[in-house]
């Protein structure tokens, strides 16, 4: 019998959110085998070190932890992984159409459509690897 190559899962490392909704999103990730939970960290500091150690492909981090000085650390962390994409998780309108925040994310993500919004993200950004399921789009 063949075997069947299946492609690396996408790592997904949490910063600054929320505890119900990282809970949330672990469960979500978890339940999907396309993609890899690596870490949650509670904000940008203990996030760097995560980064460095994890290699996560994509970073989703709640709209709050990014300030002015903080842009700086993520600009620093984009230099050192250029690969990794950022996903600003924001929660209300307003915060989801200010166009600032794409200054330093990839994109944004309405917290109350995470589970749709996500899955077309990670498809867009990495097409090869993150294949739909069927019965998806």
């Amino acid at each position: 019998m063949d075997s069947i190559d299946f492609p690396q899962p996408i790592r997904i490392l949490l910063v600054g959110l929320s505890e119900g909704f990282s809970r949330s999103a672990t469960r979500y990730i978890a339940g999907d085998m396309r993609m890899l939970m690596t870490g949650v960290a509670p904000g940008l500091a203990i996030n760097t070190l995560l980064i460095s150690f994890t290699q996560p492909d994509v970073v989703l981090i709640d709209r709050t932890t990014l300030t002015s000085e903080k842009e700086t650390i993520i600009r620093q962390l984009r230099i050192a992984h250029p690969a990794m994409r950022l996903i600003c998780v924001t929660t209300s309108d307003e915060s989801y159409h200010d166009g600032t925040l794409l200054t330093c994310a990839d994109a944004l993500i309405s917290a109350d459509a995470f589970a749709g919004e996500l899955e077309n993200l990670i498809g867009n950004f990495f097409p090869e690897r993150f294949v739909p399921v069927r019965g998806n789009s």
